[in-house]
């Protein structure tokens, strides 16, 4: 359900933004406004600016600015509702709820939950008797009381029924059985259990610092499981969730790093070493919603320090991919065979492990040296097992900078011209002078064809004039041809026309001046020009155009990857004419004749969809070229 505008209008004129502020930043008049030292990046020199006149904050050195609404967001990571709900929580403005807040209930609930289950656990870890199995173990860890009470540390009886008794007692058995923190026997007695038992409990904490889930370390019992995490939920996804991020935000932002572990309790030692921009995964690989997370957080680099085991190594590989993809630059520090990130900062100190970091080697070096220790100096055999051993994960790694750095470092490993060592990956043709033919090998995942031609001025004026129509006209985000601008070429505007959309389908009014003034100047100055232009046509004439230019775009973008499919086409041609001329056995060449086969259909049809005259959205024909045709009136 969508806020109204009048409430949401309410809520920020009931919020002193000033106040809110200052629970996170110490601001100090300056003339009619406050500043201090911005809290989304680090600085020396105060440039945040909070108006209590209008109502808003800027930072003059890293550009964001916004309403209480939008500090809330980007402070404590919450979503616009969300952030919403709590100012006019404290604002005593009641908000209705209907059936489309059913997901932010369950929110709710499961936060309420374990809120009552973490007291509980806490409660009985610092009891004497009952607690005394979990603070031996966190005694024989080296973890001081401190950092367990900063980490909302607790122990869950070895009892059967601790957790429901208490829960039955706060009248919140229901809430508890629903979030998975109790079970119930189906067909039974109705009698429930706990499902944590005799295990050190680590709260797993959401970016507003409530508990959402659990991770529990066995202490007393014969269960054979070492750590068990609660259930997925509405408030907890494994691979969108870090642990000890709030605890490591502000570090995070201070010093644009975030160290990535694998255990909880790696985490927790290297923050009480003061250690604080640790971060730890939650039982999962480290995936693209991790990664933007750590990203809204301004993280301009990750180093990953995982065990020096093999699992260690897999959880680089693993990590790889989302990281090549999303262009955040990563590094691996290594750390000794058999040994954690917790026992290695307990045994070197702070300073032997920063300098463990300092020293970590980039990404790319990394899975190179893993794969090829010896690197240009190796055999032959050597250089093709890592090769085949490194394929895997070139598969993964989309088409752009990151895949072209990649191999071209993997070329000098090898010490082999980069131009073969592509013929070899199926990415372009050999080259001419006779060598010998590479066996067969599958083809890789197509990826999206990079950019090749710098943007135009013409391209970045029709870009801004298709953002101008939703600056004008919010309700033209809900037109299926506004999806056409996921795909802008410009990043700054595709972002702007990506918060335009999303703004749009929130709900939320968008202060035209203060976003235009977030832009850089050129372009800002550019939009406005624009957008008074959209603003003149008339409305029908408006959306027309904007259907139209979009359309135009679209068909661009088919024919980019028909052009993709040809070159994919002519390169596996090439290794088929290799293979028959080496004599390549007939199941090989009969995989590469079905692999072009199935590519050649699959661009026919595309070409035979694109040049089909099709019915626009207001009902025009357009052209083979997907251009529709405008009113005289609109050309």
């Amino acid at each position: 359900m969508l806020i109204p505008p009048e409430k949401l209008q309410e809520i920020l004129e009931r919020t002193d933004i000033v106040a809110l502020v200052s629970r996170f930043v110490e601001l100090k008049r300056s003339g009619r406004a406050f500043k201090g030292l911005c809290p989304f990046h680090g600085e020396r020199t105060p440039s945040f600016s909070v108006s209590p006149e209008r109502r808003r904050f800027k930072c003059f050195g890293c550009g964001e600015g916004g309403d209480a609404i939008r500090f809330l967001m980007l402070r404590e990571g919450l979503g616009f509702v969300e952030a919403a709900r709590r100012l006019a929580g404290e604002a005593g403005i009641l908000i209705e709820t209907g059936e489309g807040d059913r997901l932010l209930r369950e929110k709710l609930d499961v936060k309420k939950a374990h809120e009552i289950a973490a007291r509980f656990y806490q409660q009985i870890l610092w009891d004497e008797r009952a607690g005394k199995p979990g603070r031996d173990h966190l005694a024989r860890r080296g973890l001081s009381e401190a950092a367990a009470r900063a980490f909302g540390l607790g122990y869950a009886p070895a009892s059967w029924d601790a957790l429901a008794r208490e829960a039955e007692r706060q009248g919140a058995s229901e809430l508890l059985l629903q979030a998975g923190l109790l079970a119930r026997k189906e067909g039974g007695d109705g009698h429930r259990w706990d499902f944590f038992r005799g295990r050190l409990m680590i709260p797993i904490r959401g970016l507003d610092g409530a508990p959402v889930a659990f991770g529990g370390r066995t202490v007393e019992g014969d269960d054979s499981r070492k750590f068990v995490n609660s259930r997925e939920s509405a408030a907890f996804r494994k691979g969108e969730t870090l642990f000890a991020l709030p605890d490591a935000r502000d570090a995070i932002r201070r010093s644009g790093q975030a160290l990535l572990v694998e255990g909880y309790f790696d985490a927790i030692a290297l923050h009480q070493a003061g250690l604080c921009n640790a971060v730890a995964v939650c039982g999962t690989a480290l995936g693209p919603a991790q990664i933007q997370l750590l990203r809204r957080l301004d993280a301009r680099e990750v180093v990953l320090v995982l065990d020096g085991d093999e699992a260690g190594r897999r959880g680089v590989a693993h990590a790889a991919p989302p990281l090549f993809s999303s262009g955040m630059p990563a590094r691996v520090a290594v750390l000794p065979a058999g040994v954690d990130p917790d026992e290695h900062v307990r045994a070197v100190g702070a300073a032997g492990f920063s300098a463990l970091v300092a020293g970590a080697a980039g990404l790319t070096e990394h899975l190179i040296q893993d794969a090829l220790p010896a690197r240009s100096a190796a055999t032959v055999e050597a250089k093709q097992a890592a090769l085949e051993a490194l394929r895997p994960l070139l598969a993964q790694i989309p088409e752009g900078l990151e895949r072209s750095f990649f191999l071209t470092a993997l070329a000098k490993a090898l010490a082999v011209a980069e131009i073969d060592l592509r013929a070899r990956l199926g990415e372009g043709p050999a080259r001419a002078q006779p060598k010998a033919a590479p066996p067969p090998a599958p083809a890789p995942a197509r990826a999206r064809e990079p950019a090749g031609e710098p943007l135009r001025p013409a391209d970045v004026l029709e870009e801004s004039f298709l953002a101008a129509c939703l600056l004008v006209d919010p309700s033209l985000a809900r037109e299926a041809e506004a999806a056409t601008l996921e795909d802008l070429s410009h990043p700054v505007l595709r972002a702007f026309a990506g918060e335009l959309i999303q703004s749009a389908l929130d709900g939320r009014p968008i202060a035209t001046d203060e976003i235009l003034d977030d832009l850089p100047e050129g372009l800002g100055a550019q939009l406005r020009a624009v957008a008074r232009q959209a603003a003149a046509l008339p409305a029908d004439a408006r959306r027309r155009v904007f259907a139209e230019k979009c359309g135009l775009r679209r068909a661009r973008l088919a024919q980019r990857e028909e052009r993709q499919m040809q070159r994919e086409i002519r390169a596996l041609k090439a290794r088929i004419d290799e293979a028959r001329r080496e004599g390549a056995a007939g199941a090989a060449l009969s995989t590469l004749l079905a692999e072009h086969l199935e590519l050649t259909r699959e661009m026919q049809a595309h070409a035979a969809a694109r040049r089909a005259p099709a019915l626009g959205s207001h009902g025009r024909m357009e052209t083979a070229s997907g251009r529709l045709q405008p009113p005289r009136s609109a050309r």
